[in-house]
């Protein structure tokens, strides 16, 4: 692994447990850990974003979208992105459970997110948003989803 993608230290007076109840947990661990991957695979991507060309490979394209979609989540029918068409979008659905409707929980899915690139280029900087953004409201969220 790359060492920079390793984990950072907790101050001792952090408090930012995501809901996991303690510093200890290795759940909270693992979601920092992810939070820092995402960062660093978008600016992996957008370090090779000027490798993109049209279907002809000749002119330069740009990110119109990015996708955030998880490992065990699988699609059935092809995306069509022109049904997200703002670029400061972020599209998601609300967090369920298979066969379950449960009301009042508000949360979104962090299954699959659907970004305009404008929105991506300020979402995806989640590891220094969860280290340097000092809100207290971050201090106070029930679980990942609440701090997406």
């Amino acid at each position: 692994m790359d060492p920079s993608l390793g984990d950072d230290p907790m101050p001792p007076s952090w408090r930012r447990y995501l809901g996991f109840g303690t510093r200890w947990s290795k759940p909270l661990f693992s979601s920092i850990r992810r939070l820092k991957n995402v960062e660093a695979l978008w600016n992996a991507t957008l370090a090779r974003q000027h490798l993109l060309t049209d279907w002809d490979g000749l002119r330069p394209q740009e990110y119109s979208h990015a996708i955030w979609i998880r490992d065990d989540t699988h699609f059935v029918a092809d995306v069509n992105l022109d049904l997200y068409r703002d670029s400061w979008g972020i599209y998601s659905t609300p967090m369920r459970w298979l066969c379950q409707n449960v009301h009042g929980y508000n949360h979104i899915s962090d299954r699959v997110l659907i970004l305009g690139i404008r929105a991506a280029e300020t979402f995806f900087h989640l590891s220094q948003a969860y280290w340097k953004n000092l809100a207290k409201e971050l201090d106070e969220v029930e679980c990942i989803e609440d701090f997406l």
